[in-house]
């Protein structure tokens, strides 16, 4: 904590009070969590290490990426996925209705959705209304779910 200054501790913690614990540790101007609450006590609190997660970080993105990071898998319901692909569509293609969009764009969409939120073929055609065909000719190996061989 030392290598910061008093206004930037006050930023950090939301208060002019900065007597602080000299033990805390910081990751890119983030206290990390680890130092003020006990992980382990708090996921009790919660149905899964996952459910805690999410509760974490309530956006989809921002689980995703936590996911990515620890190298979890992570499972979507049909409705994150479908709030994650309207997000897509209006950021790449300014369109806010996904029954709006051309095959070729709810393709490139299923893609995204495929590799970076791990959809399924199954869920993909739900979400997107996409022929089940092409989601098989375009991911065949996601016929299965990922725990299966």
């Amino acid at each position: 904590m030392s290598k910061f200054t008093v206004r930037q501790l006050r930023s950090i913690f939301f208060t002019r009070n900065v007597d602080f614990p000299t033990t805390f540790r910081f990751i890119d101007g983030y206290v990390v969590p680890s130092s003020y609450c006990k992980i382990s006590q708090t996921e009790q609190y919660f149905r899964s290490p996952s459910h805690y997660f999410h509760i974490l970080s309530r956006q989809v993105e921002s689980y995703a990426l936590i996911a990515r990071e620890i190298g979890d898998w992570v499972t979507y319901t049909d409705d994150e996925l479908f709030s994650v692909a309207v997000s897509l569509s209006i950021k790449d293609y300014d369109i806010k209705k996904i029954s709006e969009l051309d095959k070729d764009q709810k393709i490139a969409v299923a893609t995204k959705l495929h590799f970076n939120y791990n959809a399924t073929n199954k869920q993909l055609k739900r979400v997107l209304r996409l022929d089940e065909v092409v989601l098989d000719s375009l991911f065949p190996m996601s016929k299965r779910s990922p725990g299966k061989k």
